[in-house]
């Protein structure tokens, strides 16, 4: 069997940089009326604007998740004991 030794404050270093990452993902694309403008105001900016929803919705699941694993890798970090 393979043992690994880890650094526990790497871990929740990685646990942080995640929730860091989350915080990132979630303010990405937020302007999709603003970008909207772009396209006129035809029918190609309305299905901008439905795509630019669905991402919105994925993006802020990813975004929920990345914070779920950071505070998991943070708490695994603080558990840790180099044998």
């Amino acid at each position: 069997m393979s043992s690994y030794r880890v650094d526990g404050a790497q871990i929740a270093a990685l646990g942080q940089a995640l929730s860091e990452l989350a915080q990132g993902v979630a303010t990405q694309g937020e302007s999709v009326r603003l970008d909207a403008w772009a396209l006129g105001n035809a029918a190609a900016s309305g299905a901008f604007e439905e795509a630019m929803t669905h991402w919105r919705h994925e993006r802020l699941l990813l975004a929920g998740s990345l914070v779920d694993l950071g505070a998991a890798a943070r708490r695994a970090g603080d558990q840790v004991d180099v044998l």
